[in-house]
């Protein structure tokens, strides 16, 4: 593992240059933040240029300091801009035998897209990251072409061991105030077993799927579900990070956020990544949807939310579990739209507790031995079911 340098780069002394269509950056995006996770410096227009900045002239002064060159094709095709960097790039390509460019295919492209560009390109072999199942060995294949051009001075510079201590420590000062924030509105101060929290362990050792969204309606329960969650996984060893967006304030790119808000050494997916053993590491998001109701910042909190979850699965071990109310998922324009374009994603629906749990929580509360002791009427047991109802019922039986 590797991290990046505290600080950016105070000069255009880059590693890559990232050159792609605006239709692609999505992907470019989780690629650029695997390329840093691993030690290298490099340039990404939207990240690199400054607000006011004269752009064109810092484009060139990357294009000329680089020492390797990217070309990211998938299905949307690149940009007049693009194209112009890329005969740059040859152009330089012919004078400097050391100066690497490498085109990258992306999900949607493929060795063809690259013809009509130039057919100086035939020379170039492609790296192809389109296919998910041999992504991590090609990946490693475009990293030691990279170092190869770069003489092995991102090793020197940037490749520094994670403090893994530190990152644990924070984790579990994470996962403690996770689950202080949960225990007080438990129903009758203690969990209760759901299914739905087997289906979603069922689902986690599933190694074809990887993404989860826990729904629900309001006082569902789908907060305790996480946390029963959050104890399986402790209990089997699983490396886990709960957050609670409700209680953070989502601002910048995953690193940024990451080191700022979380006290970690870089993103997200790196630290957990750093920090898996045998089983596969578990990202849980809880009060994704009050990020529709963070006013004029929701939509920078969303694309941050958007991008952090991306760069988690970046990391092919990773799962992310979320969870929102079923109200806003199906109503709230981004969230649909996320959830139309995530892929492996799997829906988990928090419904009504089983009456017989619903039974033995009272039972335990009161004291009773059996149900049949208690003036409670089939209608108010029904209301019972849902979760809201009965840390109500429960806390006015208390006093």
């Amino acid at each position: 593992m590797s991290d990046r340098p505290e600080t950016p780069p105070d000069t255009n002394d880059f590693d890559i240059f990232l050159a792609h269509g605006n239709g692609d950056k999505p992907q470019v995006l989780v690629l650029h933040r695997r390329l840093e996770a691993h030690g290298f410096t490099v340039f990404l227009d939207n990240k690199e240029i400054e607000p006011g900045e004269a752009w064109i002239n810092r484009l060139g002064l990357a294009l000329r300091a680089c020492r390797s060159f990217l070309i990211c094709l998938g299905s949307e095709g690149l940009g007049r801009w693009a194209e112009c960097e890329v005969e740059v790039a040859l152009s330089r390509a012919t004078q400097d035998p050391s100066f690497r460019v490498i085109p990258v295919i992306l999900p949607g492209g493929s060795q063809a897209s690259f013809e009509p560009l130039s057919p100086f390109l035939k020379n170039h072999h492609a790296v192809d990251l389109s296919d998910q199942a041999n992504f991590d060995t090609r990946f490693d294949r475009l990293c030691k072409q990279i170092y190869e051009a770069c003489e092995g001075r991102p090793l020197q510079r940037n490749h520094r061991p994670l403090p893994i201590g530190d990152i644990a420590r924070n984790v579990e000062i994470l996962q403690s105030r996770f689950s202080d924030s949960i225990a007080p509105y438990l129903a009758g101060g203690r969990l209760i077993a759901r299914k739905e929290t087997q289906q979603l362990l069922e689902g986690i050792e599933d190694p074809d799927r990887r993404l989860f969204v826990v729904h629900g309606s309001a006082g569902s329960g789908k907060s305790g579900l996480l946390l029963e969650l959050a104890h399986e996984l402790e209990t089997s060893k699983t490396v886990y990070l709960p957050l609670r967006l409700d209680e953070i304030e989502l601002e910048g790119n995953p690193e940024r956020f990451a080191r700022g808000r979380l006290s970690f050494p870089a993103s997200v997916g790196t630290c957990l990544e750093a920090l898996a053993e045998e089983a596969d590491p578990v990202l849980l998001i809880d009060q994704l949807d009050s990020l529709r109701w963070t006013g004029s910042h929701s939509a920078e909190a969303w694309h941050l939310c958007r991008e952090m979850i991306a760069e988690a699965l970046s990391w092919p071990r990773i799962k992310v579990v979320v969870c929102c109310r079923t109200f806003d998922l199906e109503t709230d324009p981004q969230l649909r739209a996320w959830e139309n374009e995530a892929k492996q994603l799997s829906r988990v629906e928090v419904g009504l507790l089983d009456l017989d749990d619903v039974t033995i929580a009272v039972c335990h509360l009161t004291g009773s031995p059996q149900a049949t002791d208690l003036d409670l009427r089939p209608p108010q047991w029904e209301l019972l079911r849902h979760v809201h109802h009965l840390q109500m019922w429960m806390s006015i039986y208390q006093r």
